[in-house]
């Protein structure tokens, strides 16, 4: 367990100091904050709403349920049960972009909901993945710049929205409210 904290410590310090510049300082500040990205979720769950049918509206449950679940689960389960304190608050020399917080580190939520919002919109609308794993991607780089976790708890929270994201899907592919179609490219 020492060794997996040291290779995550140092990974941390490359990313957080070691690639920090004027240009990451401006951006990511901006992409880890989630306000930042409510016009792009009110412009996708509008237009879902608006002009997407009733198989888009599903796929939308399934993102919201995905994100809730893997919210909840990262924070109430998760982050209550593994005290694991900030690298902003551990450590010294942290190059820090935004206030601290007092809440455990493992897992991140940013990534757990972002992961979760790119697999249910991913995995229905596959032309899309890339740009929406590489959204998610981004917001869970963000917080290691930002000084505000490690990059394993950037991993974890990842592959807990995933599976949540997995999950619901797989319920409702199984139950038929949802079956799965490839979508002409």
């Amino acid at each position: 367990m020492e060794l997996l904290q040291r290779v995550d410590t140092l990974l941390f310090f490359w990313i957080n100091t070691g690639l920090a510049n004027p240009v990451t300082d401006l951006l990511m500040p901006v992409i880890t904050n989630k306000w930042s990205w409510l016009p792009v979720w009110i412009m996708v769950v509008g237009g879902i709403l608006w002009k997407g049918g009733r198989r888009d509206r599903r796929i939308l449950l399934v993102a919201v349920l995905s994100v809730v679940s893997a919210d909840l689960f990262a924070f109430r389960v998760m982050k209550k049960n593994i005290d694991r304190v900030r690298p902003c608050n551990a450590l010294d020399n942290v190059h820090l972009l935004v206030r601290k917080s007092t809440s455990n580190s493992m897992p991140s939520n940013h990534a757990a909901n972002f992961f979760a919002l790119a697999m249910a919109f991913g995995y229905y609308y596959r032309r899309y993945r890339g740009l929406l794993f590489g959204m998610a991607a981004l917001v869970g780089l963000s917080r290691i710049f930002v000084g505000v976790h490690y990059p394993f708890d950037v991993v974890v929270g990842a592959l807990v929205g995933v599976i949540w994201a997995l999950f619901w899907i797989h319920l409702f592919k199984r139950t038929g409210i949802l079956p799965w179609k490839m979508e002409k490219a």
